[in-house]
C-alpha cells in the first residue's frame, strides 16, 4: 500500500473509532403465535408462555423451544413462576375444582406433581423464587418450601389478597377489600401487619430486600399520585415523590434503587431514587406517555404510547441504557398493537404483542442484547460528528488512486 494511502486510512480509523463506546444492539424475534395475552414469564435466558391451553419454554440464547404440557384444552395450565431452571405451574381440570401444582425441571425434563388441592385456588396469584413458592389458596397465602406447605395468613376472605412479593424475610402483598391497603407478613413468625391503610392501584406494589414501595392515588384533598417507600426493618414510611398521573406498572426496584415514572406538565420522566440516601436522578424526559417500567442491571425496559393524536390504544417497547442515557425503540408495531407482560432479566427480553385489530392474534417475542462493532451505530451523542468526519475523509481516499492513475497515463501510457 502506498504510504500516503496508509496514513489516510489510519487517520480515518482513528477519527471513526477513537472514543467510541461499544454500542449495545438488541435482536428481537417472534417465537410463537396464537398465545395467551398475559402469560409471558422470564428468568435469565429462559422464557415461558401459554398457548392453546398448554405451556411452552424457550431458550433465548439457543432458540430451542420445548412444549411442557400436552393436554391442550383438556386441562387448564397456568404458569406460576420461573426459578432456577424450574417452571412452577397449575394444571386444572375445567370440569372440577381440583388444582394440581407441578414443577417442571428444564435440565432433566421431569414434570413432577407436587400437591393437589380441591379448594379455591387463584391461578394468576402467587410467586416463586429460588427454593420457595407462594400459593393463593382459600383466600390466604401459603408458603411451599422443601415440599412443606405452611399457611402464612389467617384472614380468609375478609381481605382479598393480590400481588405477592417475596423478599428476604417477608411476604409483601396488597388487599383490595375488607381493609384495603399494603400488608407485610413475616415468614418465620407468620405475623402480619398493615403497613399502609389505603387502597393502592393494581400492580403498583413492588418489594425487594428490606424495601417495599407503592403508589397512592389522588384523594379529594390531593391532586397527585404519591410514591411511598417502606423499610421492613425500621418500619419507617416516607414519601419519595409525586406524579400528575399514574401508570399501569409505575414502579420497579433493583436494590439500592427505586425506579419510577413521573408525569410533570407535558413530559414523562424516568426517575431513579437511591433508597439509602434518597438521592434522586432524572434518567429520561419524554413527551411520549409511559405505561410500564422494568429494570435489570443497566437496562430499563419501558412501554410507551407512540401514536399520539389518535384514539387508538398502541404501545411500543423501548430500552434505556442507564450508563449511556441512550433510549432504543425495540418494536415498531404501530397503531394495531399493544405490549403485554414485558419482562427483562440479565440481557434477555420476553413479551407478548396483542393485536387490537382483526384477527386479534397474540404473539410472543423474545430478545437479547448483543455487542455491536464500534463506530457503526449513529445513536449516541457525538456520532453525527463522526459521520461528518467520515464524509470529509472518504472523498480524498477515493480520489487519490484515480489521481495517481491519471498522472501515470500522462507520463507512461495505460496501466498494464
Amino acid at each position: 500500500m502506498h504510504i500516503i494511502s496508509a496514513c489516510r486510512l489510519s487517520l480515518l480509523l482513528c477519527v471513526l473509532f477513537s472514543g467510541s463506546p461499544l454500542h449495545a444492539a438488541w435482536e428481537i424475534r417472534k417465537i410463537d403465535t396464537n398465545t395467551h395475552d398475559n402469560s409471558t414469564r422470564l428468568k435469565e435466558d429462559l422464557a415461558a408462555y401459554r398457548k392453546e391451553g398448554d405451556l411452552y419454554l424457550h431458550r433465548i440464547s439457543s432458540g430451542v423451544g420445548t412444549r411442557v404440557t400436552h393436554d391442550s384444552y383438556d386441562r387448564k395450565d397456568s404458569p406460576l413462576g420461573l426459578e432456577q431452571e424450574n417452571l412452577w405451574y397449575w394444571a386444572r381440570d375445567p370440569y372440577t375444582p381440583v388444582h394440581d401444582l407441578h414443577r417442571y425441571s428444564v435440565e432433566s425434563g421431569e414434570d413432577e406433581w407436587v400437591f393437589s388441592f380441591d379448594t379455591l385456588i387463584a391461578d394468576n396469584q402467587g410467586t416463586a423464587d429460588p427454593g420457595r413458592v407462594i400459593i393463593w389458596k382459600d383466600h390466604d397465602w401459603y408458603l411451599l418450601e422443601n415440599y412443606s406447605l405452611a399457611r402464612l395468613t389467617f384472614s380468609g376472605e375478609g381481605l382479598c389478597k393480590q400481588q405477592a412479593w417475596l423478599t428476604d424475610d417477608h411476604l409483601v402483598w396488597r388487599a383490595v377489600c375488607g381493609a384495603p391497603g399494603v400488608y407485610a407478613t413475616h415468614l418465620s413468625t407468620e405475623e402480619t401487619v398493615c403497613v399502609f391503610a389505603d387502597d393502592v392501584p393494581p400492580y403498583s406494589l413492588c418489594a425487594a430486600g428490606r424495601h417495599a414501595a407503592w403508589v397512592q392515588e389522588p384523594a379529594p384533598t390531593r391532586d397527585e399520585h404519591t410514591v411511598h417507600h417502606y423499610d421492613l426493618d425500621t418500619q419507617e414510611i416516607r414519601v419519595l415523590g409525586t406524579s400528575e398521573e399514574g401508570a399501569y406498572r409505575q414502579l420497579a426496584m433493583e436494590i439500592p434503587h427505586l425506579f419510577w415514572l413521573k408525569k410533570e406538565g407535558f413530559s414523562w420522566q424516568v426517575m431513579r431514587t437511591n433508597l439509602e440516601d434518597e438521592t434522586e436522578t432524572c434518567l429520561l424526559s419524554s413527551e411520549l406517555s409511559m405505561n410500564t417500567i422494568r429494570v435489570s442491571d443497566d437496562n430499563i425496559l419501558l412501554t410507551t404510547r407512540n401514536c399520539r393524536g389518535t384514539a387508538e390504544l398502541c404501545t411500543e417497547l423501548n430500552v434505556l441504557d442507564q450508563a449511556t442515557g441512550v433510549l432504543t425503540q425495540l418494536t415498531h408495531f404501530g397503531v394495531t398493537s399493544v405490549i403485554a407482560s414485558p419482562r427483562i432479566d440479565t440481557g434477555g427480553i420476553a413479551f407478548t404483542r396483542k393485536a387490537t385489530a382483526f384477527p386479534f392474534i397474540n404473539e410472543v417475542f423474545v430478545g437479547s442484547e448483543t455487542p455491536e462493532p464500534p463506530g457503526w451505530g449513529l445513536n449516541n451523542a457525538g456520532d453525527s460528528d463522526k459521520a461528518f468526519n467520515l464524509a470529509l475523509l472518504l472523498p480524498p481516499l477515493a480520489i487519490a488512486p484515480w489521481h495517481r492513475r491519471l498522472r501515470h497515463r500522462l507520463r507512461c501510457g495505460p496501466l498494464s
